[in-house]
């Protein structure tokens, strides 16, 4: 059962149900984006330490991830600093454009990466090595990224916004 109470806040009446639907909003807005953040910051930092160090942190290396997926070893580099990047970026206060870049582009990384996996493993059928898994688990990992992203970008509060900045800048005029 609702109950539609209301709450002296700030002055003023604030209905119970909105304010705590507000905060559960908040609360999967953060669970999604330190979610997504982890996993772009890790993912990136070890794709990149691997590449340069040539110490597999995965089972069976970022070398040979991207030679399967017909990708040059330095393309890992330019990914994995990205992932890094994006995840910084979403997580800290303010810059909401550069935030919407940051979501924009690890969309885009993880819809190449699910497109990767899909078209040369899953539909060509090209071998992975043992024990990497199933070629569909990959795809299906990117997808999942992808889908926890845009959840994450969709639940973002007011103040990490572009909407809110230009409309305070307008009404400041």
């Amino acid at each position: 059962m609702i109950h539609a109470t209301t709450s002296k806040v700030g002055g003023g009446t604030t209905p119970v149900m909105k304010r705590s639907s507000s905060r559960l909003r908040n609360i999967f807005y953060w669970i999604t984006t330190v979610y997504i953040a982890l996993a772009m910051f890790v993912g990136g930092f070890s794709e990149v330490f691997d590449a340069s160090m040539n110490i597999e942190l995965s089972s069976i290396g970022i070398a040979t991830v991207v030679a399967v997926l017909g990708y040059p070893l330095y393309f890992v580099y330019i990914i994995g600093i990205a992932k890094i990047l994006g995840a910084i970026v979403i997580i800290v206060p303010k810059f909401p454009r550069l935030k919407e870049w940051a979501y924009a582009g690890l969309v885009i990384n993880m819809t190449g990466a699910f497109l990767s996996w899909l078209i040369v493993t899953v539909v060509q059928g090209a071998p992975i090595p043992e024990g990497y898994g199933a070629p569909a688990f990959h795809a299906i990992n990117a997808l999942h990224l992808i889908v926890v992203i845009m959840v994450s970008w969709l639940l973002r509060p007011d103040s990490r916004t572009l909407g809110n900045i230009s409309h305070r800048m307008r009404s400041s005029d």
